[in-house]
């Protein structure tokens, strides 16, 4: 019942985010990540979405996707998989999610830079 639950308030957040979001600022859904000495150099348009970055860079620099194709399943927003295209050059990047509001945000957003989703 309680999975149940947390599932309803997350569509139901994810609705209210997309209405809200006229600019489409709101790229990434995690909470972010903070460690001391992992510190990573972004653009100055990434700057707001620092910590949200840093989780990503944390997780997928535990291993060199460096030419690799890689895939982020629940890519939402896709504002991780953009992240990771943009500064770890995989060879190839697909996201995929099951909210289709998500992709259609992904496929107009990042047009630009050559991610599947």
């Amino acid at each position: 019942m309680r999975d149940h639950l947390a599932n309803v308030f997350f569509r139901f957040w994810y609705k209210v985010i997309c209405k809200i979001d006229k600019k489409n600022e709101v790229t990434f859904m995690n909470y972010g990540f903070h460690k001391e000495n992992h510190d990573i150099k972004l653009e100055e348009k990434d700057l707001i979405n620092k910590y949200s970055a840093k989780l990503y860079d944390y997780v997928a620099t535990r291993v060199d996707i460096k030419d690799k194709n890689i895939l982020e399943v629940g890519c939402g927003r896709g504002g991780g998989i953009s992240y990771v295209n943009r500064y770890l050059k995989p060879k190839s990047a697909t996201g995929i999610d099951l909210n289709d509001k998500a992709i259609e945000f992904c496929k107009k957003n990042y047009a630009d830079q050559n991610i599947k989703f």
